[in-house]
């Protein structure tokens, strides 16, 4: 094939083909799980803090600017290193950088959950933005290596999807259970 004629075909045609891992076929329900846990929690945070943000104005004293700061410090974060993240995975290891943003969104949490002060509070929710931005790429780029054949492929990344989605339906109603207890 002349090296011009790639250009239109699929990315799959031409692309070189990795062989399958030994004993990866039992390692996928675990791939999936891990992946989708971790978009799903991304996401949730993101709604359940939006509904906090009273409960956290009153228990930290803060001001309009502050709580916009408690929001904007994750999506700052988060906008600003997605596609960082991509790229680093496929540097680093998809797995290794999937691995750090869910430490860092872990960290990120502690240090919310354990805050005294608005600024202990917006350093943890731009840790959490991090982790999130870290581990939102990877995992999809970790699904699409883990199921070559494309239909289970296309099924694996709908239910990645779909615990994407589901995470912004259940977090309002499971924001407004923590809040009340």
């Amino acid at each position: 094939m002349h090296p011009i004629e790639h250009r239109y075909l699929p990315i799959a045609a031409w692309a070189p083909k990795r062989p399958p891992q030994r004993g990866m076929a039992a390692a996928l329900p675990v791939v999936l799980v891990t992946t989708c846990l971790g978009v799903f929690l991304a996401q949730l945070d993101t709604s359940v803090v939006n509904l906090a943000l009273k409960h956290i104005g009153a228990e930290l004293g803060s001001s309009i600017t502050q709580l916009q700061w408690v929001v904007d410090g994750y999506n700052l974060a988060y906008a600003a290193f997605l596609l960082t993240g991509g790229t680093l995975g496929d540097i680093f290891g998809r797995r290794r950088l999937f691995m750090i943003g869910v430490a860092l969104f872990t960290a990120g949490s502690l240090i919310c959950g354990i805050a005294l002060d608005n600024a202990t509070m917006i350093v943890g929710r731009t840790l959490t933005g991090l982790g999130a931005a870290f581990e939102m790429p990877t995992s999809l780029a970790i699904l699409s290596d883990a199921y070559p054949d494309a239909a289970q492929r296309a099924r694996a990344i709908g239910v990645w999807a779909s615990c994407n989605g589901l995470a912004w339906v259940v977090g309002p109603t499971m924001g407004g259970t923590l809040l009340d207890c």
